[in-house]
Parts: C-alpha cells; sequence; structure tokens
C-alpha cells in the first residue's frame, strides 16, 4: 500500500498531464485519476487520524483477502482487492476489451454463487464497469496497477 504522501505525488503526476493530454477522454482520464489519487491520500490521511477509532479487521482476515458482508450478515472472502490488476479470463460468448482490468468495487454476495465473489472491474479500453465472477479474473504475470 501506497503512503499519503506517495498517492499525493501519483496526484499531481496526472495534474502535469493533463496539459499534455492528446484528447478530451485522456484528459478526463487524467483528471479522473487525480482525483482518485488525492481521494486515497486524504482517506489515509482520516484513517491515520482516527486509527484509534476504527474498527480493525486485520485479525479475523487471512492474509491475501478482503471481506464484504452478505445481505444476511455471513461474511465473504474476496480474493482480489479494490484498486489492484488482474487479467480477464477469454470466453467465447462475452465480447472484452484485451489488457489488464482494474478491480474497482467488491460485489456483496448473489443468491447466484455464494461461493464464487463478485467484482466490478473496468478496463481501460472501455467506457463501462462490467461485473465479472472472481472465477473469471486471474492474477497478471506482473502485478502492477493498471493506470500507472
Amino acid at each position: 500500500m501506497l503512503t499519503a504522501e506517495q498517492y499525493r505525488a501519483k496526484a499531481a503526476e496526472y495534474d502535469g498531464l493533463l496539459g499534455a493530454a492528446r484528447s478530451p477522454a485522456e484528459a478526463t482520464e487524467y483528471r479522473r485519476l487525480k482525483q482518485s489519487y488525492a481521494s486515497f491520500a486524504g482517506n489515509l490521511d482520516w484513517l491515520v487520524a482516527n486509527a484509534g477509532k476504527t474498527v480493525n479487521s486485520a485479525a479475523r482476515a487471512p492474509t491475501g483477502t478482503s471481506h464484504s458482508k452478505h445481505r444476511e450478515g455471513y461474511s465473504v472472502s474476496h480474493k482480489f482487492s479494490v484498486g489492484q490488476a488482474v487479467d480477464l479470463t477469454p470466453r467465447v460468448l462475452r465480447a472484452a476489451a484485451p489488457g489488464r482490468y482494474e478491480i474497482c468495487r467488491l460485489m456483496p454476495v448473489s443468491d447466484r454463487d455464494a461461493g464464487d465473489p463478485s467484482y466490478r472491474i473496468k478496463s481501460i479500453g472501455e467506457k463501462h464497469e462490467r461485473v465479472v465472477s472472481e472465477s473469471d479474473l486471474a492474477l497478471p504475470a506482473r502485478s502492477s496497477a493498471v493506470f500507472t
């Protein structure tokens, strides 16, 4: 995990790239990334300031997993976390942009398959997010951020 200062540095980096954007879509993406990194820095500052007032679930969660609550209250483990780069497994009946995707959100468990958590993911090559099951995702050969 990055520090608040590193997130601010990334925000400043994308702020600098805004002036060199080659298209309005690229400028919009740089602006969104700048705002995201600035928000991450603010969130980390808040966590540090309120560390004694928050519930720490790290003692309960196995390493490398994240938890989300099911509507009835039982917890499900997600293998991937928000912001992580993943590869989408190709399927015959699914048209998808090639390349890396970024985990945008952990989805709550559905009645469809409680043992296969879902995620909202986004490719830089698509304007929309898509919802996929954990079984459709894989770690990339070299784990890295999608937009760095």
